[in-house]
């Protein structure tokens, strides 16, 4: 970041020595950041827009990010997100609502892997009742081997498992 910060007044010195002390703060331009969140801790990522607008401020920034700390920073107007309908306020939303609604992460809260456990136990337990109605002894395999391929990926977790385990010897599958 300081080197960057350090390269665009390097510039603007260059460009408008005439300009002396008061070249970052009056030499208009635009400047192109990709991604800008890289390698930010979050705290700097909360303060970095601010703090590039306060030191050049006749420059207009265009950043890309997928930083909810850097949205969250933004000011009505200043985000363009790319084929989605224009938002308009960020600053007061949540990490989580902003993760969740602009972002498309689902339940930002929790971990993938929680989530992919929920979607696992509910998918088992429709398996589950699904069993209690099978007609054929075709479908019974069907479910039960599928029954079987979902705890696979949780096998490092014993409690998880014989808990599924648990209600599917209550339904008698």
């Amino acid at each position: 970041m300081i080197a960057m910060v350090a390269d665009i007044a390097y510039r603007m010195a260059r460009l408008n020595p005439h300009l002396g002390p008061e070249v970052t703060r009056k030499t208009p331009g635009i400047v192109l950041i990709d991604e800008l969140d890289l390698h930010l801790h979050p705290k700097w990522q909360r303060s970095v827009v601010n703090a590039l607008k306060r030191t050049f401020p006749r420059v207009q920034f265009v950043a890309t990010t997928h930083s909810p700390f850097i949205i969250q920073s933004l000011q009505p107007g200043e985000l363009i997100h790319l084929g989605h309908e224009q938002i308009s306020e960020y600053a007061d939303q949540s990490i989580e609502d902003i993760a969740e609604d602009v972002m498309g992460v689902r339940m930002p809260q929790k971990s993938q892997r929680y989530i992919q456990m929920m979607d696992v136990a509910t998918e088992y337990y429709k398996l589950l009742d699904e069993g209690k109605s099978a007609r054929t002894d075709e479908e019974l395999k069907i479910i039960k081997d599928r029954l079987d391929e979902l705890l696979i990926p949780y096998s490092n977790n014993p409690a998880y498992q014989a808990y599924l385990k648990l209600h599917r010897a209550a339904t008698g599958l």
